[in-house]
């Protein structure tokens, strides 16, 4: 075997195998970026470079507003359409039904980490330098997080970035009368 066989030999595996991982970065990175409220991340849990684990605020009009309580989805979804204009927010209008027609699907990744709760939860791997600024972001009850996400033309969810800004009036106002209507809580007499 020749010098130049042997160099093909170990050279078109590597240049394969950089063109595929390369073709893969390509992919990743198309998509729609939006911008979701987050909500149900646990301030305690204190960051040191892991991941934040939330669950997407989702803002829901129309007929999907039906399949919605103060909990959360009454039913799995699957599937839904935004709509809006990038990076948002998005509103959703359609859930588990027909959305063919729509500019912006999404659907469950089931192979994820949260499977059939994909839609609903999520999470960001953050590292360990920006741990502590977002760690201090998250004790700060006036403040919203917000998630940057990707919409890839696979239709599945990335999260990309989290930042945060402070509460509007109107979310303030809405905060307070879910604080309320809390029952007192006493503690149990020694």
């Amino acid at each position: 075997m020749n010098v130049a066989a042997r160099i093909a030999v170990f050279a078109l595996p590597v240049i394969g195998l950089g063109a595929l991982w390369g073709l893969s970065d390509y992919e990743s990175r198309k998509g729609t970026q939006w911008d979701v409220a987050i909500e149900g991340y646990d301030p305690r849990d204190l960051l040191r470079g892991h991941y934040v684990e939330f669950t997407y605020d989702w803002d829901v009009h129309g007929d999907a507003a039906e399949l919605q309580d103060e909990f959360g989805f009454r039913e799995q979804v699957d599937r839904f359409c935004l709509t809006g204009s990038p990076p948002g927010p998005p509103v959703i209008n359609e859930i588990n039904g027909d959305i063919s027609a729509c500019d912006y699907p999404v659907e469950a990744d089931w192979s994820g980490v949260y499977g059939d709760e994909g839609l609903m939860r999520g999470r960001l791997y953050v590292g360990q330098d920006r741990a502590r600024e977002i760690e201090r972001a998250m004790f700060e009850q006036d403040m919203r997080a917000i998630v940057r996400v990707r919409l890839g033309e696979n239709r599945r969810l990335t999260p990309l970035d989290i930042s945060f800004r402070p509460l509007t009036a109107e979310e303030q106002a809405e905060r307070d009368a879910r604080l309320a209507d809390l029952p007192d809580m006493e503690l149990p007499a020694e």
